[in-house]
């Protein structure tokens, strides 16, 4: 997987064919780029998923609509 990974060390999940990402692939690649989200298929998409991001801003549109609590929300529009 070293020529899936970025020059910040996570991995790329659009590089991998989507049979390939696992929901412990994506966790991972969660903790260290919340960007990622969107690359990360929707049934993957848990609370626990969500919770490792420390900030929501930029991501909330990726963030299933069921799991949109009000903390998640409100964080995701402060500056």
């Amino acid at each position: 997987m070293e020529g899936l990974r970025s020059e910040s060390g996570y991995i790329l999940l659009k590089s991998l064919p989507k049979s390939e990402r696992t929901y412990e692939i994506c966790y991972e690649t969660i903790k260290s780029c919340k960007m990622e989200l969107k690359n990360v298929p929707y049934k993957y998409r848990t609370i626990e998923l969500i919770k490792t991001m420390k900030h929501y801003n930029g991501v909330i549109k990726f963030i299933p609509f069921e799991l949109k609590s009000y903390v998640i929300c409100f964080d995701a529009i402060k500056p």
